[in-house]
């Protein structure tokens, strides 16, 4: 029997077609769940009664039959959809919470010295049971998380391995050997499934997994080698792993063998190619399993394989190619470069993306290292690029969040699917001015986050690292990149606003310093609970990238409201009682007193700010940057002030227009805190810039606007007041 390895989760793959009987799906889905019902309603607190149970028995066995049904249906839409609906029943009727509990319940009735040490009558619907285990651990990572929680089945499985491995290990073919050589391999095979999820190996690991599965290395099984030796290396961590190059070239030898043989029996290409994979995933194992064989072994079945071959064997090939770069490329009868090349034009998305990763990693790494080196970034598309794994994502997004609310470009995978491709990785890295690696277990795993990480580590950028994992040690190829770099910790050890800050602060660092500008860190961005809520909402955005939304120009047309509102009250007051003193003395205008003789002079000036206000009002936004370039824009400028500087409308400049006059306090406040100028040559750059906006710097075409807005809409303003009439 095959086990169906998926990609993590619950999304199930497309399989190649192959000629079968048509499958009636909705027949077929309805005995699965009736099977189910009567394994739920035939359980019993005894153990004995259910394993007894005629009824429970043959539901068992017909369930088994229709998963055999599923898995061997021709249409690939068909099948996911069955197997989806099996999933979806398993959850609703408990079958694997059942299944795992009288499993236990057999298992530990074993008792004496016969291997192996179960009745006779208790075999088969144990094996029935551990059939259809295996069956939902190879297309579901919550069912494979529900096994996993169940300690007990765990623990009894795991110690009745290690209880048998004499028995197994001898050279007696009795009968009772090779029925428990099947229980063997069903156990192996099922601890194999569920340590291939990532959420599950603590779990697994917890129960002894490893002692127990390490003596049949020895097995003359090679499926019960194979098997273990690929659990193994999904448990075991780079700092556990010893010198295996001898049980590395048994496998290597054990695998050429079957292939050669065609004698694959229940282990398919697929899972061939897989257990090289899972193998190989060890830094300290690259090396050796290169060495021994294996880059021939995926080659040939992306060769003879269908399409999930290829994608497990590209993938394999993917992995062992970062610390083997120099061998695939001299070794040029392995053909690794052609294949890949080969492969990169297929039909499939996923084998042709996976092959456009190797090939970039073995031969186009370098160049792009050298060629990123000679590179010069435009300045307005640099940006804070976080590196993260998925299993992540709800904490990355709350830090995300608080590097852009505080005005810095900030650039992560969960808004920008494009990043899948190898161009936009590059490209991603490339414009990133610091690069924010979210370290963890799964991180270290992912040959997607390495890939990235190291560009970043070979191309000079600046990393500040992030650790998410409260107990994991960086270690293998991650450990010399952590080792060099400042890290900050949100394992959970301290409040998460206060490390949010604490990034925000080391970033701001850098970039003034990059800059050669003094520039205050802004107050907390998360300060509380409430915060950290608004932060965890899904957003309703489509995927793509992320359209920001202009915060500043809309604060500024809400105030120029209230403000005009306000000034119209004032004016009604001092219309009632001329004599009444006007209480808001900071908003008295900027302007000097008015002189005998000097009539004409105010009313001239008086013209020219209401033109220039009429004028602004009516600004596009190229003749915004156009007035931005011109009288205020500097190159040492902080990047932030750039940014918000060039989100300004025309409305936008006429209220700052208004406020030079009318209100300078505020004024003054408001450049500060929302457009980040606080040095003086920025703040005088742009208080004399407004000095000349009128109708003599304006071009034709936006004078002939103001015309036509003017003769629509009139606005005087006084020293103390302002008249509306529309």
């Amino acid at each position: 029997m095959s086990t169906l390895r998926e990609c993590p989760g619950d999304a199930i793959p497309e399989k190649s077609k192959t000629s079968h009987e048509p499958v009636d799906c909705s027949n077929t889905i309805d005995s699965v769940k009736n099977s189910m019902k009567v394994i739920q309603e035939n359980q019993t607190t005894g153990t004995k009664e259910s394993f007894d149970n005629k009824q429970f028995q043959d539901a068992a066995s017909k369930l088994n039959d229709d998963i055999s049904i599923i898995t061997k249906t021709e249409s690939s839409s068909e099948k996911s959809d069955m197997l989806r609906q099996l999933i979806q029943h398993s959850k609703e009727y408990k079958t694997v919470e059942i299944y795992c509990k009288i499993s236990a319940d057999i298992l530990e009735t074993g008792k004496g010295s016969q291997y192996p040490r179960i009745n006779t009558e208790y075999i088969k619907p144990l094996l029935t049971m551990f059939e259809f285990l295996v069956h939902c651990s190879s297309v579901s990572k919550t069912l494979s998380g529900v096994i996993t929680r169940d300690r007990s089945f765990l623990i009894k499985a795991t110690k009745e391995l290690e209880d048998w491995k004499d028995f197994h290990l001898n050279d007696n073919h009795m009968k009772s050997e090779e029925e428990g050589e099947n229980i063997v391999e069903m156990l192996c095979r099922l601890l194999h499934n569920i340590s291939m999820f990532e959420n599950c190996v603590p779990n697994v690991r917890g129960a002894n997994c490893i002692g127990a599965m390490k003596p049949y290395l020895e097995s003359e099984n090679n499926i019960i080698r194979l098997l273990c030796l690929a659990t193994l290396a999904d448990l075991v961590k780079e700092s556990e792993c010893g010198s295996k190059s001898d049980s590395i070239k048994d496998l290597m030898s054990t695998i050429s063998k079957v292939m050669e043989d065609g004698s694959y029996g229940d282990c398919s290409l697929k899972e061939i190619a897989r257990i090289i994979q899972q193998v190989g995933r060890n830094d300290t194992n690259k090396k050796l399993v290169v060495q021994h064989g294996a880059i021939p072994l995926l080659v040939k079945i992306t060769e003879d394989g269908n399409i999930e071959d290829q994608r497990e064997a590209v993938y394999a090939i993917w992995g062992l190619s970062f610390d083997n770069k120099t061998e695939m490329i001299d070794n040029k009868q392995w053909k690794v470069i052609s294949t890949l090349e080969r492969l990169s034009n297929s039909s499939d998305k996923n084998v042709k993306l996976l092959s456009m990763k190797a090939l970039w990693t073995i031969k186009d790494y370098q160049n792009s290292c050298g060629e990123q080196n000679d590179k010069v970034t435009r300045s307005d598309n640099r940006h804070i690029l976080i590196s993260h794994n998925w299993g992540n994502q709800p904490v990355v997004k709350q830090i995300y969040d608080g590097i852009k609310k505080n005005c810095i470009s900030v650039w992560m995978h969960v808004h920008n699917i494009q990043g899948a491709t190898v161009e936009a990785m590059v490209d991603a890295v490339d414009q990133a001015e610091i690069v924010l690696v979210c370290h963890s277990y799964k991180f270290k795993n992912s040959y997607n986050c390495r890939a990235e990480t190291e560009y970043a580590h070979q191309t000079k950028k600046k990393i500040i690292l992030l650790k998410m994992e409260s107990g994991y040690e960086a270690d293998g190829w991650l450990e010399p990149i952590v080792g060099n770099n400042l890290e900050f910790d949100f394992s959970g050890k301290d409040p998460l606003e206060k490390t949010v800050n604490e990034v925000i602060g080391a970033i701001q660092q850098e970039l003034n310093r990059k800059n050669g500008v003094v520039v205050d860190v802004t107050k907390p961005i998360i300060e509380s609970e409430h915060e950290v809520m608004i932060a965890q909402r899904p957003s309703n955005q489509s995927s793509g990238k992320s359209k920001e939304i202009p915060v500043l120009p809309v604060c500024l047309s809400l105030s120029f409201m209230l403000f005009l509102l306000l000034c119209l009250l004032i004016n009604l007051a001092c219309l009632n009682s001329s004599n009444t003193v006007c209480p808001y003395k900071e908003c008295e205008p900027a302007l000097p007193k008015p002189q005998p003789g000097t009539c004409m002079s105010d009313k001239t000036s008086k013209v020219n700010l209401t033109n220039g206000i009429d004028s602004a009002m009516n600004w596009t936004f190229s003749q915004v940057d156009e007035w931005l370039n011109k009288k205020i824009l500097r190159k040492d400028m902080f990047l932030s002030t750039q940014r918000q500087l060039k989100t300004l409308r025309g409305k936008d400049i006429a209220f700052l227009k208004l406020l030079v006059n009318e209100c300078p306090t505020t004024f003054y406040q408001t450049i500060r805190e929302q457009l980040g100028m606080k040095d003086i040559q920025s703040m005088s750059d742009f208080r004399f810039a407004f000095e000349h906006i009128d109708t003599t710097v304006i071009d034709t075409d936006l004078h002939s606007t103001t015309q036509q807005f003017t003769s629509t809409s009139t606005r005087t303003v006084e020293t103390t007041k302002v008249r509306l009439t529309v």
